[in-house]
């Protein structure tokens, strides 16, 4: 489990897991919400975690990883503390997002999808479908904050605003 004492929730989570299943009417509809949360506290989602989460929820594990699996924002290899995102649909491709998705890859060391976070455990890198920020391509999510307009000059403000 996430904690590795082989509870679920994990004790520092289960009063506001508690508080998500009682927003509805239905536990199972608590499965994105709870994921997403142990996504951001963990940065990765355990084989451990789902099956303890689909016992939670009174559902099946194959249910929890048919969503975990369907969704690019959960992922089952931890990912890096900071997490880039870059769009790579038509209007952030014509605008240059292979360019920056290549400058990310180089100048953190990382591949993009490999699953793997940068030397430093820092930066993770994954692609996917729309932002909805089409308006403001390329554009890349950072930690969940959205970034329009990306230029190859703003790759190393970004890492380096990250790195603090």
């Amino acid at each position: 489990m996430a904690e590795g004492n082989g509870v679920f929730p994990p004790d520092n989570l289960k009063a506001e897991f508690d508080g998500i299943v009682a927003r509805y009417p239905k536990k199972t509809a608590a499965l994105i919400p709870i994921l997403m949360r142990l996504q951001e506290e963990f940065q990765h989602i355990t084989t451990e975690d789902m099956d303890g989460l689909a016992a939670y929820l009174d559902t099946t594990p194959a249910h929890v990883l048919g969503v975990v699996t369907f969704y690019t924002m959960f992922s089952q290899k931890k990912r890096g503390k900071h997490h880039i995102y870059l769009c790579k649909t038509l209007s952030c491709h014509i605008r240059g997002a292979e360019e920056l998705l290549s400058l990310f890859e180089e100048k953190l060391g990382v591949k993009a999808h490999s699953g793997d976070a940068s030397g430093d455990g820092e930066f993770s890198i994954d692609t996917g479908e729309c932002l909805g920020l089409c308006e403001q391509a390329p554009c890349v999510l950072v930690d969940d904050q959205a970034i329009g307009n990306i230029t190859p000059e703003m790759v190393d403000q970004i890492i380096e605003e990250l790195r603090g």
